[in-house]
């Protein structure tokens, strides 16, 4: 038995599908979620069995194409790991369930010397200063370090703080691109995250 927490694994996946509604579909949910309970059920083994027919049975659908092509994406988005497959639909597959939750160390770890760079460019046009009335290195220093910290908040916390309009959208941006395994030094795929999250956000009550 391996340490979970339930809530984390909750908020990534619905980030996550927050984040890509071009991608995720309800067969998406239903099996992760599904999996879950497996895992669950199991004592919260690190490698559990998970059963196609029976997974089948639990979420409703009888297509098995339509089941693998989702339970694969599912391993291709990173969410599960397959250990082991199985030789037929009878026969459970051996999986192994993966935390991407932003409060990971690990995770943050591996991102946070990308969002430094990031952040610490000046150069990078679509960046930009996140206050224009930073001269000093201490004050930028200090205001790198409040922005990455905001990062690993949910959308609420960063909707419902004291920074600007303008600084709550690079914040979400940031998090849709880690949520979504973006590259951070992708200019392209930074500017389309940040048309989503304006769409999405420019008009809410809470900004």
């Amino acid at each position: 038995m391996y340490k979970v927490n339930i809530f984390e694994m909750n908020k990534q996946w619905w980030e996550f599908t927050l984040s890509n509604p071009d991608k995720v579909r309800p067969i998406h949910t239903a099996i992760y979620f599904r999996a879950i309970e497996q895992c669950n059920i199991l004592g919260w083994q690190k490698k559990f069995g998970l059963p196609t027919y029976m997974t089948m049975q639990y979420i409703g659908i009888s297509s098995h194409k339509s089941y693998f092509k989702a339970f694969n994406e599912l391993i291709k988005w990173g969410f599960i790991k397959l250990i082991k497959k199985s030789v037929n639909h009878h026969n459970a597959n051996i999986v192994s369930l993966v935390f991407l939750t932003l409060l990971d160390t690990s995770l943050s770890n591996k991102v946070d010397t990308s969002l430094d760079t990031l952040l610490g460019d000046i150069k990078v046009p679509y960046l930009g200063h996140y206050n224009k009335t930073i001269n000093t290195n201490k004050t930028n220093k200090t205001n790198k370090e409040e922005i990455l910290k905001m990062t690993g908040k949910s959308i609420e916390e960063v909707l419902q703080s004291d920074f600007s309009i303008e600084d709550k959208h690079k914040i979400l941006t940031i998090r849709m691109m880690r949520v979504s395994n973006y590259n951070l030094n992708d200019k392209e795929k930074y500017k389309s995250c940040l048309n989503t999250v304006k769409k999405r956000y420019l008009n809410t009550n809470l900004l």
